[in-house]
């Protein structure tokens, strides 16, 4: 089996950045300008007012790389849990991730 080598690269205008190399399975990416708790303490629950304050764009980029992730039906959603067949393992795995400055 042939392992795919990911790229995954975050610049700015004038292409000043970072870029992520992974060989293997695939990489799953996210690049927010909001940390897990400005999207948590954003968000409404059964009809209440928000926690804290609406939610405001940070400068920063907050980025987030997983091998793997859970999709609907995970719990966060109300009681259903994934079906047998989607689900992994949650098993000790080693990977290797490769993070270059852009010239």
């Amino acid at each position: 089996m042939h392992k795919a080598l990911v790229n995954m690269t975050f610049a700015d205008e004038s292409r000043r950045g970072v870029m992520f190399s992974h060989v293997g399975s695939p990489l799953y990416v996210q690049a927010l300008h909001y940390t897990w708790e400005d999207l948590e303490f954003a968000r409404h629950r059964a009809s209440q007012l928000r926690f804290e304050r609406p939610l405001a764009r940070r400068k920063e980029v907050c980025l987030n790389l997983d091998l793997r992730q859970c999709g609907l039906g995970n719990g966060s959603c109300g009681r259903n849990q994934t079906m047998v067949k989607y689900r992994f393992p949650a098993v000790p795995e080693r990977w290797t991730l490769r993070i270059e400055p852009l010239k």
